[in-house]
């Protein structure tokens, strides 16, 4: 009977600390975290892509400037 107890006190310990490491891990990652998101990769491609077309047309400006 003491060995059952013994196993059950331990499962207990167990559980707590799995409990208290998936508050933890919902407090940093879950939603409604208080952190900021980062982006999506649908909006990193997009900011990426509009990047390199505002690059393009700036060294077009560029080489255009003594072309008069």
């Amino acid at each position: 009977m003491r060995e059952f107890y013994r196993i059950c006190h331990k499962f207990q310990e167990v559980y707590a600390a799995c409990q208290k490491d998936m508050s933890e891990w919902k407090d940093c990652y879950g939603e409604g975290n208080s952190k900021k998101v980062g982006k999506s990769i649908r909006e990193r491609l997009k900011t990426s892509l509009e990047q390199r077309e505002n690059y393009r047309q700036q060294e077009i400006r560029k080489k255009d400037r003594g072309a008069r």
